[in-house]
Protein backbone atom coordinates (compact mmCIF):
# COMPACT_ATOMS: atom_id res chain seq x y z
CA UNK A 1 0.00 0.00 0.00
CA UNK A 2 2.82 2.39 0.87
CA UNK A 3 4.47 1.65 -2.48
CA UNK A 4 1.27 2.53 -4.35
CA UNK A 5 0.90 5.75 -2.39
CA UNK A 6 4.52 6.62 -3.10
CA UNK A 7 4.06 5.94 -6.83
CA UNK A 8 0.92 8.09 -6.88
CA UNK A 9 2.80 10.94 -5.20
CA UNK A 10 5.68 10.64 -7.67
CA UNK A 11 3.26 10.58 -10.62
CA UNK A 12 1.50 13.66 -9.27
CA UNK A 13 4.83 15.45 -8.87
CA UNK A 14 5.75 14.53 -12.45
CA UNK A 15 2.52 15.96 -13.78
CA UNK A 16 3.08 19.19 -11.83
CA UNK A 17 6.64 19.47 -13.15
CA UNK A 18 5.46 18.80 -16.69
CA UNK A 19 2.76 21.49 -16.47
CA UNK A 20 5.35 24.01 -15.29
CA UNK A 21 7.72 23.07 -18.13
CA UNK A 22 5.57 23.15 -21.24
CA UNK A 23 3.34 20.15 -20.66
CA UNK A 24 5.67 17.40 -21.94
CA UNK A 25 4.48 14.67 -19.55
CA UNK A 26 6.04 11.79 -21.52
CA UNK A 27 9.47 13.41 -21.36
CA UNK A 28 9.23 13.91 -17.60
CA UNK A 29 8.13 10.29 -17.00
CA UNK A 30 10.89 8.99 -19.29
CA UNK A 31 13.51 11.03 -17.41
CA UNK A 32 12.11 9.80 -14.10
CA UNK A 33 12.20 6.17 -15.24
CA UNK A 34 15.84 6.60 -16.28
CA UNK A 35 16.68 8.18 -12.94
CA UNK A 36 15.00 5.35 -10.99
CA UNK A 37 16.88 2.78 -13.10
CA UNK A 38 20.19 4.51 -12.35
CA UNK A 39 19.36 4.73 -8.66
CA UNK A 40 18.38 1.06 -8.56
CA UNK A 41 21.61 -0.01 -10.26
CA UNK A 42 23.68 2.20 -8.00
CA UNK A 43 22.05 1.20 -4.73
CA UNK A 44 21.78 -2.56 -5.04
CA UNK A 45 23.81 -5.27 -6.66
CA UNK A 46 24.44 -8.93 -6.26
CA UNK A 47 27.61 -10.14 -4.62
CA UNK A 48 27.41 -13.69 -5.92
CA UNK A 49 25.05 -16.55 -6.54
CA UNK A 50 26.96 -19.75 -6.00
CA UNK A 51 25.83 -23.12 -7.36
CA UNK A 52 27.31 -25.70 -5.02
CA UNK A 53 28.27 -29.35 -5.01
CA UNK A 54 26.90 -30.52 -1.68
CA UNK A 55 28.95 -33.72 -1.45
CA UNK A 56 32.20 -31.76 -1.14
CA UNK A 57 33.72 -30.05 1.87
CA UNK A 58 32.42 -26.44 1.77
CA UNK A 59 35.65 -24.84 2.99
CA UNK A 60 37.65 -26.68 0.31
CA UNK A 61 34.96 -25.90 -2.28
CA UNK A 62 35.09 -22.14 -1.66
CA UNK A 63 38.90 -22.14 -1.43
CA UNK A 64 39.14 -23.89 -4.81
CA UNK A 65 36.39 -22.05 -6.68
CA UNK A 66 36.14 -18.57 -5.15
CA UNK A 67 39.34 -16.60 -5.44
CA UNK A 68 38.64 -13.03 -4.36
CA UNK A 69 40.18 -9.68 -5.21
CA UNK A 70 40.80 -7.11 -2.45
CA UNK A 71 38.01 -4.64 -1.69
CA UNK A 72 38.30 -1.06 -2.94
CA UNK A 73 40.16 1.09 -0.41
CA UNK A 74 37.14 3.37 0.06
CA UNK A 75 34.52 0.59 0.32
CA UNK A 76 32.00 1.58 3.03
CA UNK A 77 31.41 -0.42 6.18
CA UNK A 78 27.97 -1.97 5.63
CA UNK A 79 25.78 -3.38 8.39
CA UNK A 80 25.09 -7.04 7.62
CA UNK A 81 21.62 -8.58 7.78
CA UNK A 82 21.09 -12.30 7.14
CA UNK A 83 17.96 -14.01 5.84
CA UNK A 84 17.68 -17.81 5.84
CA UNK A 85 15.32 -18.96 3.08
CA UNK A 86 14.24 -22.19 1.37
CA UNK A 87 16.04 -23.30 -1.78
CA UNK A 88 13.24 -22.27 -4.17
CA UNK A 89 13.24 -18.69 -2.85
CA UNK A 90 17.04 -18.52 -2.97
CA UNK A 91 16.85 -19.54 -6.64
CA UNK A 92 14.49 -16.64 -7.33
CA UNK A 93 16.28 -14.01 -5.24
CA UNK A 94 19.81 -15.00 -6.20
CA UNK A 95 18.99 -15.70 -9.83
CA UNK A 96 20.19 -19.24 -10.34
CA UNK A 97 19.11 -22.73 -11.27
CA UNK A 98 18.21 -24.88 -8.31
CA UNK A 99 17.37 -28.10 -10.18
CA UNK A 100 20.84 -29.30 -11.18
CA UNK A 101 22.81 -27.70 -8.35
CA UNK A 102 21.45 -25.73 -5.43
CA UNK A 103 22.35 -22.09 -4.90
CA UNK A 104 24.12 -21.58 -1.58
CA UNK A 105 23.36 -17.88 -1.20
CA UNK A 106 23.95 -14.36 -2.40
CA UNK A 107 24.48 -10.85 -1.06
CA UNK A 108 22.94 -7.53 -2.03
CA UNK A 109 24.52 -4.24 -0.94
CA UNK A 110 22.28 -1.22 -0.43
CA UNK A 111 24.66 1.70 -0.17
CA UNK A 112 22.03 4.32 0.66
CA UNK A 113 20.82 2.29 3.64
CA UNK A 114 24.37 1.28 4.59
CA UNK A 115 23.34 -2.36 4.69
CA UNK A 116 24.25 -5.61 2.97
CA UNK A 117 21.60 -8.33 3.00
CA UNK A 118 22.84 -11.90 2.77
CA UNK A 119 20.37 -14.55 1.63
CA UNK A 120 21.32 -18.09 2.70
CA UNK A 121 19.77 -21.36 1.55
CA UNK A 122 18.62 -22.89 4.85
CA UNK A 123 18.05 -26.26 3.16
CA UNK A 124 21.79 -26.98 3.24
CA UNK A 125 23.74 -28.83 5.90
CA UNK A 126 25.03 -26.61 8.70
CA UNK A 127 28.66 -26.76 7.52
CA UNK A 128 27.55 -25.34 4.15
CA UNK A 129 25.49 -22.61 5.82
CA UNK A 130 28.48 -21.49 7.92
CA UNK A 131 30.89 -21.55 4.95
CA UNK A 132 28.43 -19.72 2.68
CA UNK A 133 27.81 -17.03 5.28
CA UNK A 134 31.57 -16.47 5.63
CA UNK A 135 31.89 -16.22 1.84
CA UNK A 136 29.01 -13.75 1.45
CA UNK A 137 30.35 -11.56 4.27
CA UNK A 138 33.49 -11.12 2.16
CA UNK A 139 31.29 -9.80 -0.66
CA UNK A 140 29.54 -7.45 1.77
CA UNK A 141 33.01 -6.17 2.63
CA UNK A 142 33.63 -5.34 -1.04
CA UNK A 143 35.57 -8.36 -2.29
CA UNK A 144 34.75 -9.31 -5.88
CA UNK A 145 35.47 -12.69 -7.42
CA UNK A 146 38.95 -12.60 -8.97
CA UNK A 147 38.86 -10.90 -12.35
CA UNK A 148 35.29 -9.60 -11.91
CA UNK A 149 34.26 -6.04 -11.11
CA UNK A 150 30.57 -6.40 -10.16
CA UNK A 151 30.96 -4.87 -6.72
CA UNK A 152 33.54 -2.30 -7.77
CA UNK A 153 31.35 -1.15 -10.68
CA UNK A 154 28.29 -0.78 -8.44
CA UNK A 155 30.31 1.18 -5.86
CA UNK A 156 31.67 3.47 -8.60
CA UNK A 157 28.14 4.07 -9.99
CA UNK A 158 26.87 4.90 -6.53
CA UNK A 159 29.72 7.35 -5.84
CA UNK A 160 29.19 9.01 -9.22
CA UNK A 161 25.48 9.40 -8.56
CA UNK A 162 26.14 10.85 -5.11
CA UNK A 163 28.61 13.36 -6.59
CA UNK A 164 26.01 14.38 -9.18
CA UNK A 165 23.34 15.01 -6.57
CA UNK A 166 25.84 16.51 -4.13
CA UNK A 167 25.68 14.06 -1.23
CA UNK A 168 29.27 12.79 -1.43
CA UNK A 169 32.23 15.08 -1.03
Amino acid sequence: MRALLFCALVAGACLAIARENGGDVARVFKALAGAWMAVGLAFAMVGCATPITVDTDPVKFFAATHKLDPAPADWPKLRIEVEYLPADQIGIICGGLTIARPIAGCAYAYFVRGVCVIHINHSMRSNWIVATLAEEIKHCNGQDHAGQTTLLDAWQRYKTLMLVIGDLK
